[in-house]
């Protein structure tokens, strides 16, 4: 998956239409693994759509093996997604999730 072909996806789901952003970001979040996102979010660090789709990568993985290895940085990088995207209800999606699966729910 190239990174530039991910960034033009995100960017065409707009933040308009907040369904088809939040179904675009959980299939691309199914695909990449963090590992794989994560030195893309370093890269561009300003890149609010990155840091979420990362978050939510991470989200799912932690989701499909019951826990996080490393809650902390996919906390991070919603903090930094909040921080520049305010209106975006995405990262909160992504922080409930985190804390959801830190309780033990499915």
């Amino acid at each position: 998956m190239h990174i530039d072909l991910v960034e033009e996806l995100l960017h065409e789901a707009g933040h308009q239409d907040r369904d088809r952003r939040t179904h675009w970001f959980t299939v691309l979040a199914t695909t990449v693994t963090p590992s794989t996102i994560h030195p893309w979010s370093r890269r561009r660090p300003e890149n609010a759509d990155l840091l979420l789709l990362h978050a939510w990568a991470a989200l799912l993985h932690g989701r499909r093996r019951g826990r996080h290895d490393d809650r902390q940085a996919i906390i991070a990088a919603y903090h930094r997604a909040a921080r520049l995207q305010p209106s975006d209800p995405g990262p909160w999606t992504v922080l409930l999730g985190v804390l959801r699966v830190s309780a033990g729910s499915p």
